[in-house]
């Protein structure tokens, strides 16, 4: 997980790719930059316990893809959950990751 307001702060010049749902964010850190994922969930999509749920759900998508994709383990991977995440079921939300992932410019080789 990335923690730290100066990774977050170089992530918010990254690439990115938005949805409806989330905006993806991708960066090649240098090498003693921390590698790993992260997430902002403002107070636009929730209180806390709706927060902390998209959270949650983020967070096992982001386990799911880092199993299936060695590549990211190399990256920098930050999402920004839109206020409409709150409300979507589990599969939407799997399936614009993929699909953001997959139009990334930065987005790892496929099997690497």
């Amino acid at each position: 997980m990335l923690r730290g307001q100066k990774v977050y702060l170089g992530l918010r010049t990254a690439p990115s790719r938005r949805g409806s749902l989330m905006t993806l964010r991708l960066r090649r850190p240098a090498p003693p930059e921390p590698c790993g994922y992260g997430m902002a969930v403002s107070a636009r999509v929730g209180g806390a316990v709706v927060r902390n749920r998209v959270k949650r759900r983020l967070r096992v998508i982001l386990r799911r893809l880092f199993v299936a994709q060695p590549a990211l383990h190399r990256m920098q991977v930050m999402i920004q959950a839109a206020p409409a995440a709150a409300r979507a079921p589990q599969q939407t939300l799997n399936d614009e990751l993929d699909r953001l992932l997959a139009s990334h410019p930065l987005r790892p080789a496929a099997g690497a």
